[in-house]
């Protein structure tokens, strides 16, 4: 197997899947093995870095001398100077580090505040009008607020697949959905079926709207 560097390598990751992350020395190193081929990752900080940890191939922390510290191969807070050896990850995205002189780092989550904001297209024309609407909501969304006018009832599918297969809430009359905690970093997506007065149904298109990933608040522990 032939990789992009020739200098010494010190953490290792990867999935089921195949693909591959590693990290090393030489001012700092990452390479990663998508399935097919190595290539080296660019990295925004110069220091080796001495251990990987990954929630997602999308989310990845390294650390390593100097305190270094990456998520997403950019520079996260340096809060110490010590060299970190070892890095762990939660499903919940929160991060230990280990490191010389009994050194222990603790990161928690910090969500942005959800931002509601939609795009509709096109705003006028001749009835019957089919008008597009496009999510641009940030942030951690947790319950949605609708009203289709004559509906008596609402049946509310919600998930992970496009279209989403699980019906959530069956022929509710209420105008709110709460579909319970959601994971940072996903795409979920939601759609309407409404009835009537007379019992004719209508299927809502697909909305759609991705969790945002946390930053992080680092704290230092000293043993």
């Amino acid at each position: 197997m032939t990789v992009p560097v020739v200098w010494s390598l010190y953490g290792v990751w990867g999935d089921e899947s195949g693909y591959v992350y590693a990290v090393g020395g030489n001012g700092g190193t990452a390479i990663c093995y998508s399935g097919t081929s190595w290539f080296e990752i660019p990295l925004t900080q110069t220091n080796t870095l001495q251990s990987i940890a990954v929630v997602t191939k999308d989310d990845v922390f390294a650390v390593g001398d100097m305190g270094a510290m990456q998520h997403n191969w950019s520079k996260m807070d340096n809060v110490t100077n010590h060299w970190l050896k070892d890095a762990w990850v939660s499903p919940d995205f929160k991060m230990y580090v280990v490191g010389e002189n009994v050194t222990i780092l603790e990161c928690t989550p910090v969500f942005p505040a959800p931002v509601s904001q939609f795009e509709a297209s096109p705003l006028s024309g001749r009835p019957p009008l089919s008008v597009d609407f496009t999510d641009r909501s940030t942030g951690l969304i947790a319950s949605w607020s609708w009203d289709f006018g004559d509906a008596v009832s609402y049946d509310v599918y919600f998930g992970t697949t496009n279209p989403p297969e699980s019906k959530i809430f069956a022929g509710q009359s209420s105008l709110n959905c709460d579909p319970g905690e959601l994971l940072p970093g996903l795409t979920y997506y939601w759609k309407i079926v409404a009835t009537d007065q007379l019992g004719e149904s209508t299927e809502g298109q697909v909305w759609y709207f991705s969790t945002a990933r946390p930053r992080f608040r680092i704290s230092r522990l000293r043993l």
